[in-house]
């Protein structure tokens, strides 16, 4: 366990970091908590609570979700609200083609349409993609009227579990099968 300066672990600084980045820019509405079943929308999920900030949570259905996810956000996070798309995965298929790299319609049309005009709770971290680090953490959407706050972006993925283990956080299943990421 590595320590910093003031003797505290780099989990413990990094948390009251995130605390203090969620209290400040609380809107007055709340946050919409943008939640994927993940291990970092988890870890997130808590963070907001400990923090004593309102928030109301989000699951937004892609239709081709892993059965272990959703059967793991039903129980384990009642209540987080389902957000369930007017057209199913297969159907866009139909007509948009095969998202790829380059033409990501997948996540714009399945994931990404809530939290209009609100300030949006990611757990997002700068560890997982060149993107994501200079992303920031607190950037405006330029799609839609919204602005995007991920006040994990500089936690690793062990800070995560650690996390987990210290709260006593549950975890979908997959990742003891081995996936590496879910949400």
């Amino acid at each position: 366990m590595q320590l910093t300066l003031d003797g505290r672990t780099a989990l413990e600084t990094k948390l009251d970091m995130s605390i203090e980045l969620l209290r400040e820019f609380e809107p007055d509405e709340g946050y919409y908590l943008a939640f994927s079943g993940g291990k970092d929308s988890v870890a997130l999920l808590q963070a907001a609570r400990l923090a004593g900030v309102r928030y109301d949570a989000h699951y937004s259905m892609t239709t081709i979700d892993p059965p272990e996810v959703t059967r793991f956000i039903r129980r384990e996070f009642p209540e987080v609200e389902w957000r369930v798309p007017p057209e199913p995965f297969w159907r866009l298929v139909q007509t948009k083609g095969l998202p790829t790299r380059t033409r990501r319609w997948c996540c714009e049309r399945l994931k990404e349409v809530g939290g209009s005009d609100r300030v949006v709770l990611l757990g997002l971290r700068a560890e997982e993609s060149a993107r994501r680090a200079k992303r920031g953490v607190f950037a405006p959407c330029h799609k839609q009227r919204k602005w995007f706050l991920s006040p994990l972006m500089d936690w690793t993925e062990e800070d995560v579990w650690a996390f987990h283990e210290r709260e006593g956080l549950p975890h979908c299943s997959l990742y003891d099968e081995g996936w590496s990421r879910i949400g």
